[in-house]
């Protein structure tokens, strides 16, 4: 009954304020049933995984319950670092929009641009900015970056293209390290059919047999 209640005012709720969950391109894992009850059934398990995945997961922690509100350790800051420091290959943050001022690193030359928020998800305030089409130097990618990131804080990385025969797709890698400090692959699955630059527009998802 109390899940049902949540949901109801959930629905009322986003008459009036944008839902998270349908606010990017990740909405697509979020996609409700056509029908009234389906829908209603839906929303129903979807709040009651929330709730009941989260304390099987984190139990009581501070920290992680916290996180599931707002990232506040865990931010894309957090990850890139980590990855650096074990020489992973990621884009290159090209420049940092804080304060409304743009900071370069490395020299935009002719790079298209993905903007991300360092504390959103599922592709929430992401931008896909073309060079020649949307700026053609700093000061018109400072001009667009006051348009549609004012008071927020921002990173400008370069933008990494596929394959064309692969198309926009990720992958989602889970490994465990082992007792004789080896590590195992878990389970692997492929993101695709993207309909945007993001992979969080993708309508199909395939299980990578390990």
């Amino acid at each position: 009954v109390g899940i049902a209640l949540v949901v109801c005012y959930k629905i009322v709720e986003s008459y009036f304020i944008p839902d998270w969950s349908m606010a990017g391109p990740g909405r697509v894992f979020f996609v409700k049933p056509k029908s009234l009850i389906g829908s209603f059934l839906w929303d129903c398990y979807l709040k009651q995984s929330m709730y009941v995945g989260q304390f099987y997961l984190v139990g009581t922690n501070k920290d992680a319950i916290d996180h599931t509100w707002k990232d506040t350790i865990l931010t894309k800051d957090f990850w890139r670092a980590s990855l650096t420091s074990v020489d992973g290959r990621l884009p290159r943050e090209l420049g940092r929009w804080d304060e409304g001022k743009l900071t370069m690193n490395y020299p935009l030359d002719t790079c298209d641009v993905v903007v991300k928020l360092p504390d959103s998800y599922l592709g929430i305030g992401d931008a896909f900015w073309t060079y020649g089409k949307e700026y053609k130097n700093v000061e018109e990618l400072t001009k667009q970056l006051e348009e549609h990131y004012v008071g927020k804080e921002a990173m400008v990385l370069e933008m990494v293209r596929p394959k064309k025969e692969l198309g926009v797709h990720s992958l989602d890698i889970v490994t465990v390290r082992t007792p004789d400090d080896d590590v195992k692959v878990l389970s692997c699955l492929l993101w695709t059919d993207c309909t945007t630059d993001s992979s969080h527009s993708c309508r199909a998802g395939y299980c990578v047999e390990v």
